[in-house]
């Protein structure tokens, strides 16, 4: 989830969206940033399909992550075989979702840097 965490902020270091606050909550600003993500790219249809078939389970991989994070007795730092396969397959399907969606969205910047001898 951390590593979602630090998407979104980079996205919204180049393309934010309207009224986008850093310390606003992990969830809602995933689902701005996608949908500001999907309206400027066309890439709409993604990022509906993603967060229909995976935001529940984000939510969740979420509740995992702040409960082994955070914990509150030894009990909550132990995390089950299933605990880690639904973070692996959210993250498969995020990693994969982010790659489709930002294809053809490349920014380019050339720097002049002086004169070569």
């Amino acid at each position: 989830m951390t590593l979602i965490e630090a998407d979104v902020y980079l996205y919204n270091q180049y393309n934010p969206y309207e009224g986008f606050d850093d310390s606003d909550a992990i969830l809602d600003k995933f689902k701005k940033t996608f949908k500001h993500h999907g309206k400027e790219f066309n890439k709409r249809d993604s990022v509906i399909a993603f967060c229909s078939k995976w935001f529940e389970h984000l939510k969740a991989i979420k509740v995992i992550r702040d409960r082994v994070t955070h914990p509150k007795s030894m009990a909550f730092i132990q995390v089950s075989p299933d605990d880690l396969n639904l973070t692996f397959k959210v993250y498969k399907a995020y990693t994969n979702f982010v790659s489709e969606i930002m294809t053809g969205t490349a920014l380019s910047i050339k720097i002049t840097l002086g004169k070569r001898i």
